[in-house]
């Protein structure tokens, strides 16, 4: 046999028994897929949600929005406010813009926050419950797998979700991604107090500051981290 196809049969092996032990990821990685499929839309342009069509002129927009400072290009000019947070949705037009045509990006960014903030809830919930202990092997994947699965299944089917996509304004779907997931890195470091997991805790706070361009989304997230960091620490 060829040594090469060794490590290929274990890795196709590696994969297929973590897939196994969660069925729950399966299904929503399925409705994920169906709603990706069902809401793209070629050669429409989603546009007008708080003037954020950064897109258009790409280069121009986050030249204006790195140097911030003072903004000359509104009216006879305005101090810097926390649209500057924005460079990291941007940033990652800059990357997709290569192999994505414009149409999409604004769409597939909205679809990007849905699956990560969906995803992010399925490995907190797993993370919290990994605190827990069971009688017995079956009962413990059996709940470890159902508990993340019912979690992000109701994080991703509520009226607060319908809303936050129904009407795509930017701060409110950045936060749909960056609260399970600041929440996840946390408890990830409450967990095991390392460098790499408080760096990056840090980092992930950084890059999801677009969630806090709207001073109640500061308010709000807050209150979860910190009820969440009292009853952690």
């Amino acid at each position: 046999m060829d040594n090469t196809q060794q490590p290929r049969k274990s890795l196709l092996a590696n994969i297929l028994s973590t897939l196994a032990k969660r069925p729950g990821l399966i299904l929503l990685t399925i409705l994920l897929t169906i709603i990706t499929l069902t809401n793209i839309k070629p050669d429409f342009y989603l546009v007008g949600w708080d003037n954020y069509s950064s897109y258009f002129n790409l280069k121009t927009n986050l030249f204006r929005t790195f140097f911030a400072t003072w903004r000359e290009y509104r009216g006879l000019g305005v101090p810097s406010d926390a649209e500057v947070t924005d460079i990291f949705r941007q940033l990652f037009f800059l990357v997709f813009h290569f192999v994505t045509p414009g149409e999409l990006l604004d769409q597939l960014y909205y679809l990007f926050s849905l699956w990560l903030g969906t995803l992010s809830m399925y490995a907190t919930a797993r993370l919290l419950l990994k605190h827990f202990s069971f009688q017995n092997n079956h009962s413990r994947l059996l709940k470890t797998d159902l508990f993340p699965t019912l979690a992000s299944f109701f994080y991703l089917f509520n009226l607060s979700t319908l809303s936050v996509f129904y009407s795509p304004i930017i701060p409110f779907t950045n936060r749909f991604y960056a609260l399970p997931l600041t929440l996840y890195v946390i408890l990830r470091y409450t967990t095991k107090k390392t460098v790499k997991n408080f760096l990056l805790a840090a980092l992930t706070i950084v890059v999801t500051a677009g969630s806090y361009i709207t001073p109640t989304v500061v308010i709000t997230s807050s209150l979860a981290f910190f009820t969440f960091l009292a009853t952690h620490l």
